[in-house]
């Protein structure tokens, strides 16, 4: 598991960018290559009239299928009847360079003079790789997996087992560590997308597919990348509708920059008692928090860490002077070491 922000190069417009064009694509860069169908399911832009909250009543959602099966359970993105607020629109991907980028345009111009926030929500890396033709192919087929692997680290294969043209062939399949290894064969179907095991994909693009041709890719273990960012502009008036292409790459590149303010930049990865545990010993006398970046101990004082008890009777360290105590405040020593505090009460 890693954090989000460190693997966000840049992204456009800037963070409470000013006059932005109402034709402008949101661009977010990655320094590594992603999971496109993860990112896009972490991807909304947020317009007027947002009514956005998270809970169990909404009409529409934005699941992430990788993170049900990671983790047991979804995550929603719930909005009010019919979508108000929530931007729709269309993806592309770019992979290169072992980077990755991702352009949403939204399928209509946005409003003049409105505020627009931007945000993603936890993503995967890249779990299905470049798919690899096999050198004695005598075919010209154009083939590749697709799709968000969960599993562990393995090979997919395909290989063809009766010759066809445009993207129809018949064909087996099977993954080095599959103990049932092969599977079919299976009619594939032009240009559609089969479902082969675990969200991963055949996909057949066209060409000459001759008996033998066979294709594989490599599938990896997703990394998480977990925290949230976002990042808010407002549209002109509408005169300029789009950048200019003469536009200064220079000058994009300037307003590009992620923005400190545009994220929350720290959050709780673990503590000891765990949230909410119950049980816990009556003697407990020490709380570690560990963070997802290195504290800055000159800012974590006394006045803005407490520990209370909301049910106090005769606690030996309870601080019965502090004023208006009534949730019964302990006594405690700080100490700050790396990522780490230690609450000693």
């Amino acid at each position: 598991m890693g954090a989000l922000i460190d693997i966000i190069e840049n992204y456009s417009p800037a963070n409470e960018q000013q006059g932005v064009p109402l034709l402008s694509p949101i661009t977010i860069n990655f320094d590594r290559l992603m999971d496109e169908e993860s990112v896009e399911h972490a991807f909304f832009l947020e317009g007027p009239d947002t009514d956005v909250v998270i809970g169990p009543n909404s009409s529409a959602s934005i699941p992430s299928p990788i993170e049900a099966v990671e983790l047991g359970q979804s995550y929603d993105f719930l909005t009010s009847a019919g979508m108000k607020g929530i931007v729709p629109g269309d993806f592309t991907f770019t992979q290169s360079a072992n980077k990755t980028s991702m352009l949403f345009q939204p399928d209509t111009p946005l409003k003049a003079s409105t505020n627009y926030a931007a945000n993603l929500y936890q993503a995967y890396s890249l779990s299905v790789g470049d798919t690899t033709a096999d050198a004695g192919n005598v075919g010209n087929g154009e083939f590749e997996f697709t799709g968000s692997w969960t599993g562990g680290a393995e090979n997919i294969n395909m290989r063809i087992t009766t010759s066809g043209v445009g993207g129809v062939a018949e064909f087996i399949w099977w993954v080095d560590g599959d103990v049932f290894n092969l599977h079919g064969p299976f009619q594939s179907s032009r240009r559609e997308e089969i479902l082969l095991t675990d969200n991963v994909y055949a996909k057949f693009l066209g060409g000459t597919f001759n008996i033998d041709d066979a294709y594989s890719a490599s599938l990896s273990v997703p990394t998480l990348y977990s925290g949230q960012i976002y990042f808010e502009f407002d549209t002109g008036s509408g005169s300029i509708q789009a950048l200019s292409s003469t536009t200064s790459t220079s000058v994009l590149s300037s307003l590009n920059q992620l923005g400190a303010s545009s994220i929350t930049p720290i959050t709780v990865l673990t503590t000891d008692p765990s949230d909410e545990d119950v049980q816990v010993n009556r003697d407990l006398n020490l709380i570690t928090v560990n963070f997802s970046k290195v504290l800055d101990a000159s800012t974590v004082t006394d006045d803005n860490v407490t520990v209370t008890v909301t049910s106090l009777t005769d606690h030996p360290l309870a601080d019965t002077q502090v004023a208006g105590n009534r949730n019964g405040e302990l006594s405690k020593l700080l100490t700050v070491s790396g990522q780490t505090l230690t609450i000693q009460i």
